[in-house]
């Protein structure tokens, strides 16, 4: 499989800034700057992650696949990665770490086209692949808007058909998860429309995603009501107004 890293910024692959991080009064503010790589620090709880098997990964729009209110969540820590712009300067991004059983993480990654700066989502994907990648079974859920029908991907194969790809910090950790020796992963992609962080889904792919999201966390948890769960699904989403039709407007 061949899996290209795509971006929704412009900037050369050898830059590790991008506009929105450098100060309106920064010297150079109006070109892109080298910059040391953002430092990396990873919470103490996952020193031993040999008592874990799986670990789920998804982007914050899916957040409502896993409601806290019904899942026993344990909170252990953040991924915290700072780049230091100047002293007086620095940009943090915190990616929380749960643990939902005692054998399976939940790792939910904030992609903000706005305020998160691609390369600390390259970071975090790197970190994650670095510390799991050859020991734990990832399942991966993501959103493109550059696909029309929902595709599931694994490290054997990819149903991605040119010139359908994926982009952000989803497509980062594919592309990682690739070249990292041993690894295994399955994935669900599901088509949304607008852009990173801000992404809206059909009601057929909710459905689609509450009933895959039900048979796995079923697996996690063989008490679970999954009435409750898909209708504690739902909630979240409208609240989270993620849903096409439940906000009208353009994007500007």
């Amino acid at each position: 499989m061949l899996f290209k890293q795509w971006d929704e910024w412009a900037e050369p692959r050898h830059h590790v800034d991008s506009l929105a991080a450098i100060p309106p009064n920064h010297r150079n503010a109006d070109s892109l700057q080298e910059a040391p790589l953002p430092l990396v620090k990873v919470p103490d709880t996952l020193q031993d992650i040999t008592i874990y098997e799986q670990i789920i990964v998804a982007t914050r729009v899916l957040m409502p696949l896993f409601p806290k209110e019904i899942l026993n969540f344990t909170s252990l820590g953040n991924i915290e990665v700072k780049l230091n712009v100047s002293e007086a300067t620095a940009h943090l991004v915190k990616t929380p770490i749960y643990k939902c059983n005692e054998r399976t993480l939940i790792i939910i990654v904030d992609e903000n086209v706005m305020q998160v700066c691609p390369i600390f989502l390259n970071v975090i994907s790197k970190t994650i692949c670095t510390m799991f990648g050859n020991q734990l079974k990832f399942l991966i859920f993501g959103t493109s808007d550059r696909i029309s029908k929902i595709k599931t991907i694994n490290h054997l194969n990819c149903t991605l058909i040119p010139p359908e790809f994926i982009t952000g910090f989803i497509g980062s950790i594919i592309s990682d998860l690739s070249l990292t020796a041993n690894s295994k992963f399955n994935g669900f992609l599901v088509p949304s429309e607008g852009p990173l962080g801000f992404e809206k889904l059909t009601l057929e792919t909710m459905e689609f995603l509450i009933k895959e999201g039900g048979r796995i966390v079923k697996t996690i948890d063989s008490n679970l009501n999954l009435e409750l769960y898909e209708k504690e699904c739902y909630r979240n989403w409208r609240l989270t107004g993620t849903t096409i039709g439940t906000q009208s407007g353009l994007y500007i």
